[in-house]
């Protein structure tokens, strides 16, 4: 049992009188008193409080997506006769964030109340939650009673599959412009001829079909679409460059969250998708395939994946993808061109690997330095800040402009726009028939 906060409060007043009993004898009798009625409303509370019973469990959702935030219910029931209040603490794993840690509640009697809260994990893999801390108010408001209730859960956290969950349900081409993503069928442009229609205003006048355009006496246009079954190689960089929290996430589960969109959107397309991550060694691959049995392998094989802080062997790297990928493909390597001795490496390697195929970066841009360049420094402390940020920012772009000299298309995007900034820039290389 707890005595609650007005209780001891009362008990500490208590003092003042007690103190001045020397001085006032007729106070000595109104403590005296005061102190026989706090004991009896905490006896009462006491005694209530020990025949209330109560029951709860908790509800886990099937399976929780990393940097996203989760819905938990909890539910209360106790037998008593009386509306009571109840106060509520989770234990939840390491490496879980809540905003709501503590949950209140009127629990009425004999009926079911469920209280919910939401949590963030910021990384995948497999958790346990363990016990419940629940404290009762008695009626009186003097006590507490606080148990503890052993329920341990596992949970198995997942990386964010929103993106592709969203794109099954766009069956028109107009859903995926409102994704944000650029014409997925790639109508008008490409290398394979797909069907003839009326010419509509804007058709580029070289893909007017003159011989049938005499034969129906009216202009057509031939429609060319995007060659499928092309190779797509996913490079995830799993080493130290990735363990940087952004929002509280690191940079490797936002690279995750996108290979998986890419990978969706390629196999879509009837392209054939491999999947290959490294850090100073192979941690996974998986060979190219078009099915969709690949999606479920590559994201089982994403899912697994854990951060070694170790730096990334670009030597390596290299032979490893031209043993496996001896055809040109278009390489989409996730990674962070941030530390000056990762991005030298790199700039040994990128000019190698872009002989045979076309290679993408994509790099995971720092919010947070660029919003400080939005700020007047008010300190000396903000004033070095802003000196960092800005350095690092000019560093970066200097590493960007260097690499792109090298043959290799570079973007470098905040973390919400890193799908979306992959997927364009794959359906951007197959309307130009670069793969």
């Amino acid at each position: 049992m707890i005595f609650s906060r007005w209780l001891w409060t009362a008990l500490a007043l208590l003092a003042i009188p007690m103190l001045l009993g020397g001085f006032f004898p007729g106070l000595r009798d109104l403590v005296f008193w005061a102190d026989v009625f706090l004991m009896l409303l905490i006896l009462i509370d006491i005694g209530f409080l020990r025949q209330i019973h109560v029951e709860t469990f908790r509800i886990l959702p099937s399976k929780m997506l990393v940097g996203v935030f989760n819905k938990i219910e909890i539910r209360v029931r106790h037998g008593s006769t009386q509306t009571v209040h109840v106060e509520l603490v989770d234990d939840l794993p390491d490496l879980f964030l809540s905003v709501t840690r503590k949950l209140k509640a009127d629990v009425p009697p004999k009926t079911w109340t469920t209280l919910a809260y939401t949590v963030k994990p910021l990384q995948r893999g497999r958790f346990t939650f363990l016990a419940l801390h629940i404290r009762i108010r008695g009626p009186l408001r003097a006590v507490w009673k606080q148990i503890e209730i052993p329920l341990p859960a596992w949970v198995t956290v997942f990386p964010d599959l929103r993106g592709p969950q969203k794109l099954l349900t766009a069956d028109a081409l107009l859903n995926f412009s409102n994704l944000g993503i650029r014409n997925f069928r790639q109508d008008g442009s490409g290398t394979e001829f797909s069907r003839l229609r009326d010419y509509s205003s804007g058709d580029s006048l070289r893909d007017i079909d003159w011989k049938a355009t005499a034969r129906h006496r009216k202009l057509t246009t031939r429609i060319h679409e995007s060659e499928r079954s092309q190779l797509v190689l996913i490079a995830v960089d799993a080493s130290r460059v990735m363990a940087p929290l952004v929002n509280g996430t690191s940079k490797l589960d936002y690279a995750i969250n996108a290979a998986l969109f890419l990978a969706f959107v390629a196999l879509k397309n009837k392209d054939r998708v491999g999947l290959i991550v490294f850090s100073n060694e192979l941690i996974a691959y998986v060979p190219p395939r078009s099915d969709r049995e690949n999606y479920k392998c590559i994201a089982n094989a994403l899912y697994r994946v854990t951060l070694n802080l170790s730096y990334f062997d670009w030597n390596h790297f290299f032979l490893e993808t031209s043993r496996r990928m001896r055809r040109r493909s278009l390489l989409c390597v996730f990674t962070d061109t941030g530390e000056e001795e990762h991005f030298s490496n790199m700039q040994k390697v990128f000019p190698l690997l872009a002989k045979r195929h076309l290679s993408l970066c994509l790099n995971i841009r720092d919010a947070v330095h660029k919003n400080l360049l939005y700020q007047l420094p008010k300190s000396q402390d903000e004033a070095w800040q802003y000196a960092v940020a800005s350095e690092t920012l000019s560093r970066r772009e200097l590493f960007k402009k260097q690499i792109q000299q090298l043959g290799t298309v570079v973007a470098d995007v905040a973390h919400d726009e890193l799908p979306l900034a992959a997927v364009n820039h794959y359906l951007e290389a197959k309307r130009r028939g670069r793969i």
